[in-house]
């Protein structure tokens, strides 16, 4: 089968695949290249510095050292320098190995773990490995003679970026890399390119168990993905003429440190098997190193100097200088491998320091949160506090700070952090958190207004909130979030509604409210609207005057009583008075509550006319009845006189009062019983001039005089008062209470008495 109509099908059944995808792409990858091409075998873990060589040689757990990066991508990450290093050995005796590389860290526009900038580092280098003076030769007549001498080996570009998370995947550190590279193999004038990516991890736990400060743990993909070897562009339209690839491998490893960081454990896997390795810390800038896979054995050695002066600037850097020797397995124990490195430090440029816990905006109760973050290696480190240095700490030798009861103001908190070095060189400020500090429950504001037969209920509060529950009556309110604030509409009970009768008792609705905090309100009732201590509807009133009172809820604006302004006072109190007709009343009370909304509630009132002598009289309510409608009264001094009996006097009262007669002005006395101070005369004359009663031919008109029921029912027909009765009604004197008992049930009047006592008409 065409070898390269195989792999398109197959890499693009690969590349559907989701949550296995990368697993399967390796063996998938491995496999088929294993079947279908010859590998090579790659030198890229030769490419290394001599430390990383005495360590093990492929070991990808070794972190911040960028003579690592061709075994693990990851390795430059978090380094805070600007690193060049340059190696160089020979193999064998007879293959030259030269490695150059480079880092630098770089803030990067995307974030993560709350960083504003994603601290990134940015590695390059160039290596090769040469065999030179191979001779070419010609078999000729029987003997092989030297044609030429040509190189041949491989080089190769590397480009790698690696980025560092914190508190990931249980790793109190997890650097990731990727590196992505071009090989060339030579064999004189021959030359074939591929190309690859590689990828790589390394989780660092903080032990301190066991006597551990610090386990590394690392894992390194060479050749994730990878193209053939062609000699030529023709070779992609000649799969015939493929002869190479890069192959995969998984590298593994394990970095332990222990005494403080002096001694570090580490063990590898690698073409040659396991190797086991460790580096002690001799002094403050000298190390000895070693590994062995017990077939071959590492030894190294390593030398620090710090504040190396420049000649062209006055900027200090630090120098490096490591070796590392290899005895190799006969035949060639007797060409030791020597590797020497030279690393300048370069210029040391301390990473802005970040905040790493809390991650986000965070809202707490507490008066103290737990800060912690990263930062350049052991320098002081300044917590700034809404732009005021709040703390000072230290961070330790790995830059990682921590600050377990950092004080907190109440409201809004912004913490940055500054670190400074030993000659107070200061890094730029990170970027800040905001921590809310809230110890109080929510202020929420609630407004309640009426629309129509339903009430609106609004909460708004100083703050966001996170819950909010409420209850109306047996009903569980749901709130709706708009931009001001909650709102929740429920239908009004039927005696709340506009234009229903005063109520005696206000309704409620109970809220209770979280914010992001957790603090929580009480389950606090808000009353609405008014309620009505007195009149209720139907109310009977006898005085003149009546005084609406009741109490107000905090949601009503303004008030009126029959469109007369109702002062409010401080507590939510008010005594409202209103004049009352005689007869039927209707109070409106109209309520300006929340959003500008108008409620009316209603109370119908029945002012009756009664006299303070009617008390245990059975037809009091008649009499009470025929004043409120203005057919009887009583006397000037406010009495009824119920027994007395009915006068002529009396009755021009009566007729006076039901036909609106207005007393006439008197200058002298009407007749000889009827002087001219008589209280009466002005009635008594509007009366006769309208020809409702007449005097007496001898010229009297005998006001005291006592009247039969058929007397006095005459004179009111005449006047048109009642209608005439043919009603047989005796010849004795009669009382007042026996004519208003009378006169109650008689058609006229007992019609206008169903009208007054009627609650439903008549307004």
């Amino acid at each position: 089968m065409d070898t390269l109509s195989v792999l398109p099908p197959v890499f693009r059944y690969i590349s559907r695949m989701k949550g296995y995808a990368v697993v399967l792409l390796v063996l998938v990858a491995s496999g088929i290249q294993a079947q279908v091409f010859q590998t090579i075998s790659s030198p890229q873990p030769m490419w290394v510095g001599a430390r990383i060589q005495s360590l093990g040689g492929s070991n990808p757990a070794i972190p911040y050292d960028v003579n690592a990066m061709m075994i693990n991508p990851a390795s430059v990450g978090n380094v805070d320098v600007m690193p060049f290093t340059a190696s160089t050995q020979r193999v064998l005796g007879i293959i030259d190995y030269l490695f150059m590389n480079g880092s630098v860290q770089v803030e990067s526009p995307f974030s993560f773990q709350g960083r504003f900038k994603q601290n990134v580092a940015i590695g390059w280098a160039y290596a090769n490995a040469v065999m030179n003076k191979n001779v070419s030769t010609l078999y000729d007549s029987g003997h092989i003679q030297p044609i030429s001498e040509y190189s041949s080996g491989f080089d190769m570009a590397y480009l790698t970026g690696s980025t560092d998370f914190y508190d990931l995947y249980g790793f109190d550190k997890l650097l990731v890399g990727v590196g992505v590279k071009g090989m060339r193999s030579f064999s004189g004038s021959v030359s074939k390119t591929g190309f690859g990516i590689d990828l790589g991890a390394i989780g660092t736990y903080g032990a301190k168990e066991y006597g551990f400060d610090r386990v590394n743990v690392g894992l390194a993909i060479h050749n994730f993905l990878s193209t053939p070897f062609f000699s030529s562009q023709n070779d992609a339209l000649d799969p015939s003429r493929v002869e190479s690839y890069l192959p995969i491998q998984l590298l593994v490893g394990v970095k332990a440190d222990l005494l403080d960081d002096r001694l570090s454990l580490l063990a590898n896997s690698s073409n040659e098997g396991i190797f086991f390795g460790a580096e002690y810390q001799i002094e403050k800038n000298m190390f000895f190193r070693g590994s062995t896979n017990f077939s071959r054995l590492n030894l190294g050695t390593g030398i620090m100097f710090e504040h190396i002066v420049g000649g062209l600037t006055d900027t200090d850097y630090g120098l490096r200088l490591d070796m590392n020797y290899t005895q190799n397995l006969y035949p060639f124990d007797m060409e030791p491998n020597i590797l020497m490195s030279f690393s300048v430090l370069g210029e040391s440029r301390p990473q802005t320091p970040q905040i790493i816990n809390p991650s986000y905006e965070l809202n707490t109760r507490d008066k103290t949160v737990r800060l912690s973050g990263v930062g350049p290696k052991e320098m002081s480190l300044s917590i700034f506090n809404n732009n005021s240095i709040s703390r000072t700490i230290m961070t330790d030798r790995y830059g990682n700070w921590a600050c377990p009861k950092f004080p907190l103001k109440e409201g809004v908190n912004k913490i940055a952090v500054r670190s400074y070095s030993i000659d107070q060189t200061s890094t730029s400020l990170s970027d800040p958190i905001k921590v809310i500090s809230d110890s109080k429950p929510p202020s929420q504001s609630v407004t309640i207004y009426p629309e129509g037969t339903e009430v609106a209920i609004e909460v708004e509060a100083a703050e966001e909130l996170v819950d909010l529950e409420g209850k109306y009556q047996d009903r569980i309110l749901n709130f709706i979030k708009q931009d001001a604030g909650w709102i929740t509409r429920v239908p009004m009970g039927k005696g709340f509604v506009s234009g229903a009768p005063f109520p005696s008792k206000m309704e409620t609705v109970t809220i209770q409210s979280s914010d992001k905090s957790g603090n929580r309100t009480v389950a606090e009732p808000y009353a609405f609207f008014v309620e009505i201590e007195t009149p209720q509807d139907k109310a009977v009133h006898y005085r003149e005057e009546l005084r609406v009172l009741g109490k107000a809820s905090k949601m009503v604006r303004s008030m009126t009583l029959n469109n007369n302004p109702v002062y409010i006072d401080s507590n939510y109190e008010f005594r409202a008075p209103v004049k009352l007709d005689p007869g039927k009343n209707k109070l409106t009370l109209a309520i300006i509550a929340g959003k500008e909304k108008e409620i009316t509630y209603q109370a119908r009132v029945l002012r009756l006319i009664t006299f303070p002598d009617l008390t245990g009289i059975k037809e009091k309510r008649e009499i009470e009845f025929l004043a409120t409608l203005g057919v009887m009264d009583g006397d000037l001094n406010g009495n009824f006189y119920p027994n007395k009996e009915v006068t002529r006097r009396y009755v021009v009262r009566m007729i006076a009062k039901i036909k609106n007669l207005r007393p006439e002005k008197v200058s002298q006395s009407l007749f000889s019983d009827v002087l001219l101070g008589d209280p009466d005369a002005g009635y008594i004359q509007a009366a006769i001039q309208n020809g409702f009663i007449f005097a007496y031919p001898d010229g009297t008109f005998k006001p005291d005089r006592q009247l039969t029921m058929a007397e006095t029912l005459f004179l009111l027909s005449n006047a048109g008062v009642i209608d005439d009765d043919q009603v047989s009604v005796g010849d004795r004197p009669v009382s007042r209470k026996e004519l208003a008992m009378y006169l109650a049930y008689i058609p006229r009047f007992e019609v206008k008495i169903e009208r007054l006592v009627d609650w439903e008409k008549g307004y």
